[in-house]
């Protein structure tokens, strides 16, 4: 409370009482508003073992699960974590990761939007703007409605990181995955 409201014989004590509750509110909120500035300053940070670029961090597990693994796994991991979404601007971030992974293959985000359809998503709701579907017809099988990006190892004839649609929850699906963080 200000001095002039506590000596002030003008002021009521109701008066007093409604000014003491605005300063402790005042208080709790700069106390909220700091608490919120370093939550921001924690998520402009990746996590420990991550790999940053630019703004984004990546984490390819060495785990291996069917798609719908990952799409847990992930944000379990970090809250702000999804499976990676392959765009323009970080494509080649991407490929040089998986290409340093030693991996087979490598689950993304991208799921079919309608089984069977050829139109394709990002689980993180980013646009699906850029494509880099590997050489020879897509499948529109029944079930192979997720993105996988070929590794290191991958016994297929194609450029690593470059995609095929698999089978989402098929038991002998089970692939490395890579995690995101978009950083704000």
């Amino acid at each position: 409370m200000t001095a002039d409201v506590r000596s002030d014989p003008s002021y009521s004590a109701e008066q007093r009482a409604i000014r003491s509750g605005i300063e402790r509110l005042q208080n709790q909120l700069t106390a909220l508003q700091d608490r919120l500035a370093a939550a921001e300053t924690a998520d402009a940070a990746c996590p420990p073992g991550w790999s940053r670029r630019g703004s984004r961090c990546y984490l390819l597990p060495a785990v291996t699960a069917t798609w719908m693994g990952p799409s847990t796994l992930c944000p379990a991991m970090d809250r702000r974590a999804r499976l990676v979404s392959v765009h323009a601007d970080n494509h080649q971030e991407v490929e040089e990761l998986v290409a340093a992974s030693g991996a087979a293959e490598v689950w993304a985000g991208g799921v079919r939007l309608r089984q069977g359809g050829v139109d394709w998503g990002w689980v993180d709701g980013t646009p699906y703007e850029f494509a880099n579907w590997a050489p020879g017809p897509s499948s529109t099988n029944v079930g192979e409605d997720c993105i996988i990006m070929r590794g290191p190892k991958s016994g297929y004839p194609a450029r690593v990181g470059q995609w095929h649609d698999g089978l989402c929850c098929h038991p002998g699906s089970h692939f490395n995955f890579m995690c995101q963080i978009t950083l704000h």
